[in-house]
């Protein structure tokens, strides 16, 4: 592997890791025009993805039509080819990563062989490893805890006198002081 070809795996795996942290957060995601080196390494891939499985490389590629985040044309192969993927850059990156399972994307796959593809589609090295079920990987919802959620924590107290109480630490600390045994204070006689 090249040095670009390796710098742009490793932006393929930040990236992809990042999706699944925007996912879970809740978040979305602004995508950017560097999104087509991942793209890239997708449909280099197409070949790979049947090779780590050791299935034999089909001969038709597919065209793939995608749109960038800027709404520009990205193309790659034979368009007269009868075997297709159209639709979102974000998309197919997210397949291509195994961020999402195709049947969670409205990419459309023409042909058996972009079909076979999309459905084990790895770009990255390693063993083989299989797509995400479907619907198992998606933005999940942001959840506000209720009030009942914040008043089962601390009941009675207001965010900021929560905030003000003592750490744990600090009680562990005041009680084993309170534990240890006392000196005697000297008298106003014998001072």
């Amino acid at each position: 592997m090249g040095v670009r070809m390796f710098t742009t795996a490793r932006q393929m795996e930040t990236w992809a890791h990042g999706q699944e942290v925007y996912d879970v957060m809740g978040k979305d995601r602004t995508f950017h025009e560097r999104l087509k080196n991942i793209a890239v390494i997708g449909v280099k891939t197409f070949g790979w993805t049947f090779t780590n499985r050791k299935l034999p490389v089909p001969a038709d590629v597919p065209y793939v039509r995608i749109t960038g985040p800027a709404g520009e044309a990205w193309e790659w192969n034979d368009p007269a080819s009868l075997t297709s993927v159209e639709g979102d850059a974000v998309e197919f990156c997210q397949v291509v990563a195994q961020t999402r399972n195709i049947a969670d994307t409205k990419l459309k796959v023409n042909g058996e062989t972009a079909q076979r593809w999309m459905a084990i589609a790895q770009c990255f090295a390693g063993p083989p490893n299989d797509p995400p079920a479907k619907g198992m990987r998606h933005k999940r919802k942001r959840l506000e805890p209720s009030f009942r959620a914040r008043e089962a924590r601390a009941p009675g107290m207001t965010p900021t006198a929560r905030s003000a109480r003592p750490s744990r630490a600090r009680l562990g600390e005041t009680a084993r002081r309170s534990n240890a045994p006392r000196r005697a204070r000297p008298s106003a006689a014998t001072r």
